[in-house]
């Protein structure tokens, strides 16, 4: 079932292997929420995630999963997320 979340985007991280991985309002190891976008979903999207969300105010809708203890969700498309500012 799909879930909207809203909150501030406090710190992004692109990996080396391409994948962003995004942590909303504390920062990772404290985030209360992270949003990974996966190398091979990043050109789905029309801008640079790992520039286009830092310090924005989103709300995106999908799919929760747990990782180690912690609510995630992937990013597979920018129709996901709506910005709220």
């Amino acid at each position: 079932s799909k879930v909207t979340v809203c909150g501030t985007v406090v710190s992004v991280h692109k990996s080396k292997k391409g994948h962003v991985f995004i942590n909303l309002d504390k920062s990772f190891p404290n985030q209360v929420f992270s949003l990974t976008v996966w190398a091979s979903d990043a050109i789905n999207f029309s801008y640079k995630v790992e520039e286009e969300l830092k310090g924005k105010k989103i709300c995106i809708t999908g799919k929760i999963t747990i990782d180690r203890g912690k609510p995630t969700m992937n990013l597979k498309n920018e129709k996901q997320i709506r910005f709220l500012d």
